[in-house]
Parts: C-alpha cells; structure tokens; sequence
C-alpha cells in the first residue's frame, strides 16, 4: 500500500496542505519498509511522529475553525476526537504486542484510509469555507 498525494485532496489553505503532505510522505516511509521487510523497526518512528503530527494538526484546522466561526466544527472536532481514540487504542495494541506487525493492517486503514476519507470529505469543506477567509 502506499498513500498517493494529488491535487484533489488539496483543500486550499498551504498550511493544512503542508501538513497533509507531511502526513502522506511519513506514511510511505512506513510501507515502504513494510514492503522492504523492515516494517516492524519503522512502526514505531511513524507512532512517535503522529503522537506529535496529531495534535499539531488537529490544532491547526480547530484554530481556524475557532478563529472563523466555522459553521461545522463541532462535526468536524468530534471526527478528530474521534482519530484520536482510535489512534490511542492502536497505539496501546502496538504496545502490548510481540509482534509490532500484527497491527498494520488496522495502522493501513486508521492512517491511510481514514486520513483520505477525512481529507476528501471533512477538511476540503474547511478548506473551501476557509479560503475566502485566510490571507496567506
């Protein structure tokens, strides 16, 4: 598997671009050494980045809700909510587990999946409200 970045998953503020990006390349690094057979060394340096990248991010996108009035940020925090027990609950399977591999294919779907659903359907609508609204 591998996390393909495109223009349609751009939602027209750079900064919550940027960190998709980010997101996306932190992501391939994982497969790759999946693939590579090196998957079970590279899962937790990607559990240690998304620790930090989740609050960043969820933080980046709530401010300007908050700082906008953005009409759906209630729906919007409650799906970051949301990520953020079902990122906990994988991180303490990680934890628990001998084999650290056991866990990609939830860690396939949260980060992969997930993350292109919410783009395409949650952050673009941001993104959209927000761009007449943020001067960059």
């Amino acid at each position: 598997m591998s996390l393909t970045w495109n223009e349609n998953l751009l939602t027209g503020v750079s900064k919550i671009d940027d960190q998709h990006r980010e997101l996306f390349h932190t992501m391939n690094r994982l497969f790759d050494a999946c693939n590579q057979g090196k998957g079970a060394e590279e899962i937790k340096h990607v559990f240690e980045f998304l620790d930090e990248y989740i609050r960043s991010h969820f933080n980046t996108e709530e401010e300007y809700m908050k700082k906008h009035d953005y009409p759906h940020s209630v729906e919007h925090r409650e799906q970051h909510n949301k990520f953020k027990q079902d990122f906990a609950k994988l991180k303490k399977k990680l934890d628990k587990s001998v084999n650290e591999l056991s866990t990609l294919p939830e860690t396939n779907w949260l980060l992969g999946e997930w993350w292109i659903n919410h783009i395409n359907n949650i952050d673009k609508k941001l993104g959209e409200f927000l761009k007449s609204k943020v001067k960059e």
